[in-house]
């Protein structure tokens, strides 16, 4: 998983054009963050809409599938809510002067 991040972070720096103004180490810490916390929260995300099927089957509902996608956009949004974003943002406006 580390490794994968290192990789991740290795191929992001390289895209970046100004490199003089932010350091390989400061993407690193940011993303050491953001991905392990997002994998977390994506899983537990798959794990609630599996569980949630037998109790759209259960219950006698039109549009069962238009339900488990509006589920699936609510945890979306959960995600979205959760994930500390700030330090990524501030990369991100660096990345951009």
């Amino acid at each position: 998983m580390k490794r994968f991040i290192q990789n991740f972070c290795e191929g992001f720096y390289d895209g970046i054009k100004n490199k003089d103004e932010i350091s390989y180490q400061q993407v690193e810490d940011v993303f050491m963050k953001l991905i392990p916390s997002m994998i977390q929260k994506i899983i537990m995300v798959i794990i609630a809409l599996l569980v949630s099927i037998p109790f759209l089957w259960k219950f006698q509902f039109q549009n069962k599938f238009n339900l488990w996608i509006l589920e699936l956009l609510l945890w979306i949004v959960w995600i979205h809510n959760t994930l500390d974003l700030e330090p990524f943002k501030k990369l991100m406006k660096s990345i951009r002067k």
